[in-house]
């Protein structure tokens, strides 16, 4: 009989898909093993399709057989198995396979579809920005095939091609997490063969929202920072929505302002993603935030000799670069600076940018290029190829501050001396360069962007003292209409439309460098000498040229310049204007060498040097101007510090740049200039960042008529915003001194002329007073010729064709408060708006021989309620041969509506007086002396309500027993409404030295106040004098941030000060400036101030500003030493080296700062109360209190084992470093609240140069805390 026999199977062992293959399968090992089975121990042989023996096997005792097949080709086998008993019987079997080992084409991803949130899409190319946490994407494969995918290396999901088009798709079911994400495939067949990896599409997961900031908000203009490519979206009360998007440095503008001074809006940001923030509610302000305490720094380290001829630029990444000549190894050298965006922090170490040092090296310019690197050009003296005179050198820099190349040569022509180089950047990463070559000639010579010269020396025009008096300078068109163009302006006598001396010349260029027409005649004042030109182009594509006059009309010097529109097709340039204009304000002396800014708004900022205007030699101004030539706000000063001369070198040649500026990456504009009193050796680089509203916020002369003295103002705010001041006059009326007014809106600005007052002329009309009634009309009194009467005058407003208030004017005739009782001396009135619309005047007055304090009442219609009426008796004898003090009254309408007034007394000494009127009853209700302390004087009272129903009452003493020590303080005390004392009497000042006088106190809306007075701390050049100085205190009397110096201008006396606030939430400050004044005579100067930005406060009425925060996100150090900025970090894990942690919120998470020695920065203007997140932050050796404000620092024993816990042999200690008075320009103190008595001091220890003193914990002696000398601890 036969034998059975069967093939069951070929076994598979390679690839995805092992294992047994039946009969007519499909494989991808080419060489399979067969197996079957027959009779144990038979012998089976296997044959091909054509019949050839490839060997045989013997079976097992089980009878199961194998046979291993040699390599097969792809394609379809058969294979036959025979077996022959003993007796001769054969049997077989067959079995076919179908060899695959080809892979099949990579998988290809075509799509990824978003279809969450607002922004939704169907991208065909990767590299996508997506909020959809589970995107669904698709693509092809070979038919039938299981496409695997990939997120970053890892398993996602395997899905199976369409059987028809190979076509599929995956959507995850599981949320991806945020981050970058490449999703990668491969595609395996029926036999089990894998395609290659296809290529990866890179996407970013973004889920979160972007925050927005806004730090410039003003009539002109709103703007701030968010992330790169946001979206900006504002939101008026209408409801329309205005939208912009952030440029690459996340920089946002939207101009005009589409939220109005006091309106409510709303703003968020949109990313790419679709992610929408959060809607912040804001209001608009007529004027963007202010930094009092903004103070210029020294930007030179190496201070032996004179550094001069500053040259500032921003590069492309917001850095600021700075470079000047200073005293070198035989002569000069030319130094370079690089800044942070923020123009306030120092990028490593200042560099000299020369190499050869032989003679002098001096005139640098810089400009930024289009890599993000800049080039420094220069004058070199018989220095590198050119041996004879001055030659024109350059160097060129990368982003990094690095060299790219050595100095190079750029003049050609070596006979002569070439002059005064500047320079342009080309949009294709090359560059033009500039100079005068012997007084006879302006030639220009271009590079591309490797360096290599793209042109010989090109003569732009040649004529008599070609650049004498300012050599060439150029500046590029930034619209698209003239995209390429640039513009180059000169001086030069015999110009083509100016032959009586030197004048202003330019020539429009095309892109490659061709000019378009002929050189033009800039200046159309042609009289006398136009010098020191300057140019930049404005966003619309016009240019403004600018340069120091000393025309017949010109008191030394002005500074003129004139607006042209450009032609973008031949370069043909048309007057914008009427002609050339003068720039400054004040003209005396000489004004001169003016540089400019293109601003954010189309409009564009102006800066000189001034001979004089500051008290002190000369200074720095500036104005700025609109799109259309308008002045914005008023000229202003730039320097802080006023002593010394800032800019000097108005006539000398060799001091071409004596100041410089750019636009910060902000909107806001950095200055630098030279100055004699910045770094104690000769002349020095001085650097400051200005708001451009500081046009608005600067000291100012209120007064236009400056005949004579003005002095003795007062403030008081009206209903729409602004304000109405008042003062008195020497001159105006034609007899005597004179009650002048003038009516200001919310910027401070000039509402109106300013006009006299008072309708009576004889004698003098002196101490004028103001106050707006309920209905928002206005009163004024003041007192006559020798005290014979008491006068007022009612104030309306006017308006013009357009319903527009244009002014104030009289309302009724001016009258007389006294009835000419038996009193005498009737002076110094003052007055208060009552609730019922009427109002109260107070004056002094001598009756009998005494001082007393008189009272009248009028209804709101003007009509006396009461007659002249004794609200208080002195005990101040008005005739004593020794002159005593005056009573000098004040009022205030207090929260129940009756009347507070303060005045004089005499006691032991003199003391402060306070009665209470009530105006329904008319009487006064009580009395009572406000000070606590008798000995000595107490005086020169003034009250004022806050506006959360207390009253502060305030004073002058000289008792020297407590605080301050020195002459007389300012003091106060705070009261209930009804006359209960809230608080002890507390000093008001905290700079002690000399005296402090006259304290007016204005309150906020939480019944918080700041108090401004006199006080002799002026610094030179009025040491000695008094100057305006305020504290901001919270409602309870403690002070909040530090003391501030209002004037600006600190020589001479500054007295006689008043304040109000405006509705925009800016304080207003008039006083009388008895120094520099207004050219003849004192002055009523005025100053807007922004308490809010300068002592980093919450508005109480709508935020006006908003801080940008990024959004939060986990900060990772290296094993290095690390600077993290970790302002908005979630989390911050610094890991291992010496790192410092920069924080400005307590809003993180965690902070560990790591093994190492971590330094935790508090970079912020408000307190630190590290109790509050001690158990959030772990392995921290030291924190300092940066931001040169005075803040304070709140720390306990169990924080400071809270922070050091991790630290080993550190722990348990703490060191603590901030501002002291010695080492900032602001002369802050910070202070450290440690609760001093729990601590003793053991020991003063140094460390690194830093002297601290030693604090043990009294409960626990391991507890230490080192706390840098200077500091204020309590």
């Amino acid at each position: 009989s036969s034998v059975a026999l069967t093939i069951d199977q070929a076994n598979d062992n390679v690839g995805s898909i092992t294992g047994p293959v039946a009969n007519g399968g499909l494989t991808d090992d080419a060489t399979p093993e067969l197996q079957g089975t027959t009779s144990p121990d038979a012998v089976v042989t296997v044959r091909d399709a054509a019949g050839t023996v490839l060997g045989s096997s013997t079976a097992d005792a089980q009878g199961i057989w194998t046979f291993q097949l040699a390599e097969l080709a792809d394609g379809e086998h058969s294979f036959t198995a025979e077996v022959t008993s003993a007796a001769g019987n054969r049997s077989e079997a067959t079995f076919s396979l179908n060899i695959d080992t080809t892979p099949p084409e990579p998988v290809v991803i075509q799509q990824l579809q978003d279809d969450v949130g607002t922004v939704q899409f169907t991208a065909s190319v990767a590299g996508n920005v997506t909020d959809d946490p589970a995107p669904t994407f698709s693509g092809t494969a070979e038919k039938g095939a299981l496409v695997t995918l990939y997120d970053n290396g890892v398993l996602l999901a395997t899905v199976k091609a369409d059987d028809v088009d190979g076509s599929w798709s995956y959507t995850p079911t599981t949320n991806l997490l945020e981050g970058t994400h490449g999703i990668t495939a491969t595609a395996t067949d029926a036999a089990g063969n894998v395609s290659a990896l296809s290529d990866s599409w890179n996407f970013i997961l973004d889920i979160t929202a972007p925050n927005v900031g806004i730090s410039k908000n003003s009539e002109e203009s709103l703007s701030g920072v968010t992330e790169p490519g946001v979206i900006v979206v504002v939101i008026d009360k209408n409801g329309s929505e205005y939208r912009t998007t952030a440029d690459q440095q996340g920089n946002w503008v939207i101009a005009p302002n589409p939220i109005a001074a006091g309106e409510s809006g709303q703003i968020y940001a949109i990313d790419p993603a679709g992610n929408q923030g959060e809607a912040l509610a804001f209001q608009g302000s007529a004027l963007a935030s202010y930094d009092l305490l903004n103070e210029s720094a020294q930007v030179n380290s190496t201070t032996a000799g004179d550094q001069l001829n500053p040259s500032t630029v921003r590069l492309a990444d917001g850095r600021i670069v700075v470079t000047w000549q200073g005293a070198g190894v035989s002569g000069t050298e030319v130094y370079m600076q690089l800044y942070e965006a923020d123009g306030v922090h120092k990028i490593g170490t200042e560099q000299q940018v020369n190499q050869r040092t032989s003679n002098n090296q001096d005139s640098p310019q810089v400009i930024a290029l289009a890599d993000g690197g800049f080039l420094i050009v220069y004058e070199s003296y018989n220095n590198g190829l050119d041996k004879d005179n001055d030659g024109v050198m350059a160097r060129r820099y990368g982003s990094d501050g690095q060299a790219v190349t050595d100095e190079f040569q750029v003049n050609t022509t070596y006979s002569g001396a070439q002059n005064r180089p500047g320079a342009m950047a080309t949009a294709d990463g090359g560059y033009v360069i500039s100079w005068e070559s012997q007084g006879t000639s302006i030639v220009q010579r271009s590079y591309d962007a490797d360096n290599n010269p793209t042109s010989a020396e090109v003569t732009v025009a040649t004529g008599s003292s070609m650049g004498a008096s300012g050599g060439p300078e150029m500046a590029a068109f930034t619209d698209a209409a003239h995209a390429g163009m640039y513009i180059t302006v000169w001086n030069a006598a015999s110009g083509p439309g100016d032959t009586s001396s030197t004048g202003v010349v330019g020539q429009v260029f095309a892109a490659d460098g061709t000019p378009l027409g002929g050189s033009v005649q800039i200046n159309t004042t042609t009289d006398s000498a136009q010098n020191y030109p300057d140019v930049i182009t404005l966003s619309d594509g016009s240019v403004v040229v600018f340069w120091d006059s000393s025309d017949s009309g010109a008191n030394g010097s002005d500074i003129r310049a004139v607006h042209y529109r450009v032609d973008a097709t031949t370069g043909a340039l048309t007057l914008a204007g009427s002609g050339d204009f003068i720039v400054n304000s004040y003209t005396s002396g000489k004004q001169y060498k003016p540089v400019g800014v293109a601003l954010e708004d189309g409009g564009y900022l102006l800066i000189w040097g001034s001979e004089g205007g500051d008290g002190s030699g000369s200074a720095i101004y500036a104005q700025r101007f609109d799109a259309n030539d308008n002045r914005v706000g008023r000229e202003f000063l730039v320097n802080t510090t006023t002593s010394g001369n800032q800019g000097s070198g108005g006539d000398s040649v060799d001091a071409t740049h004596i100041l410089d500026a750019a636009l910060t990456a902000d909107g806001g504009v950095y200055v630098t200039w030279q100055s004699d009193n910045v770094d104690g050796s000769g002349t020095g680089i001085e650097g400051i960042v200005i708001d451009v509203d500081a046009a608005f916020y600067s000291e100012y002369a209120v007064n236009s008529t400056t005949a004579g003295d003005q002095t003795v103002s007062s403030v008081a705010s009206l209903p729409d915003g602004g304000a109405v001041v008042v003062w008195q006059s020497a001159s105006g009326d034609g007899s005597g001194s004179c009650i002048r007014a003038q009516l200001l809106d919310a910027k401070g600005e000039p509402v109106g002329a300013e006009f006299t007052v008072n309708s009576t002329t004889a004698g003098d009309q002196l101490t004028p007073q103001v106050a707006v009634l309920a209905d928002g009309t206005v009163q004024v009194v003041w007192s006559t010729d020798s005290g014979a009467h008491i006068k007022g005058q009612g104030l309306t407003y006017s308006y013009d064709a357009a319903g527009n208030v244009s002014g104030l004017a009289a309302s009724g005739a001016e009258y007389s408060v006294d009835s000419s009782t038996a009193a005498s001396k009737m002076r110094v009135p003052v007055i208060a708006a009552l609730e019922d619309g009427g109002y109260l005047v107070v004056w002094e007055a001598s009756l009998s021989g005494s001082w007393v304090v008189y009272g009248r009442q009028y209804d709101a219609d003007g009509t006396p309620v009461t007659g002249e009426t004794v609200l208080a008796t002195t005990g101040l004898n008005a005739n004593a041969l020794i002159a005593e003090w005056e009573p000098l009254p004040s009022v205030a309408v207090l929260e129940n509506g009756q009347v507070a007034v303060t005045y004089a007394i005499k006691a032991t000494g003199y003391d402060v007086g306070v009665s209470v009127y009530d105006p329904s009853a008319h009487l006064v209700s009580s009395s009572f002396v406000a000070n606590q302390t008798l000995t000595g004087n107490q005086a020169s009272s003034a009250v004022s309500a806050l506006d959360n129903g207390n009253y502060v009452v305030t004073w002058d003493s000289n008792d020297t027993s407590g605080p301050d020590q020195s002459g007389y303080g300012v003091w106060g005390r705070i009261y209930a409404a009804g006359g209960t004392a809230l608080t002890d009497e507390f000093l008001i000042n905290t700079a002690t030295a000399g005296d402090q006088h006259m304290a007016r106190v204005v309150s906020q809306a939480d019944g918080s106040f700041v108090a401004v007075f006199l006080s002799a701390t002026d610094t030179a050049p009025g040491a000695g004098t008094s100057g305006i100085y305020a504290q901001y205190f919270d409602a309870a009397g403690n002070k909040v941030g530090q003391q501030m110096q209002i004037n600006q201008l600190t020589y001479g006396e500054q007295v006689e000060v008043d304040a109000t606030f405006l509705a925009g939430g800016q304080l207003y400050v008039t006083w009388t400036d008895k120094g520099v004044g207004d050219g003849d005579g004192s002055a009523i100067k005025g100053r807007l101030v922004d308490l809010n930005e300068t002592l980093g406060l919450t508005a109480e009425t709508g935020a006006t500003h908003i801080a940008y925060q990024p959004a939060q996100y986990d900060l990772n150090g290296t094993d290095g030493s690390d600077i993290l900025d970790a302002r908005g970090a979630s989390s911050v894990d610094a890991k291992e080296g010496d790192d410092t942690i920069v924080i400005n919120s307590t809003s993180f998470t965690s902070i560990n700062g790591g093994s190492g020695y971590d330094t935790l920065v508090w970079d912020s203007n408000n307190d630190f109360d590290i109790g509050a997140v001690s158990a959030k932050v772990s392995g921290i050796e030291a924190i300092h209190m940066g931001n040169n404000t005075a803040q304070t620092l709140i720390i306990s024993a169990s924080d400071v084992l809270d922070l050091t816990s991790e630290n080993g042999e550190q722990a348990n200690t703490l060191r603590i470093t901030g501002d002291v008075e010695s080492e900032n320009l602001n002369k802050t103190i910070d202070t450290v609240n440690i609760g001093k008595s729990e601590w003793s001091v053991s020991s003063a220890q140094t460390e690194n140069g830093v002297q601290y003193d030693v604090y043990v914990n009294n409960d626990d002696n391991t507890v230490r805390l080192l706390i840098q000398q200077g500091m204020n601890v309590i």
